[in-house]
């Protein structure tokens, strides 16, 4: 039970990181999602 839910909650971060990152590459949130994506790694 605990594996898969780690697994979940890992595929959702992943996802939205990934989200939040064509975002910033696209430059549609510029600042906000570059201060975001610096803070997490």
């Amino acid at each position: 039970m605990a594996l898969t839910r780690v697994a979940m909650v890992d595929a959702i971060l992943l996802s939205s990181i990934r989200m939040n990152f064509r975002r910033w590459e696209a430059g549609l949130d510029g600042q906000s999602e570059g201060t975001s994506i610096k803070r997490l790694f």
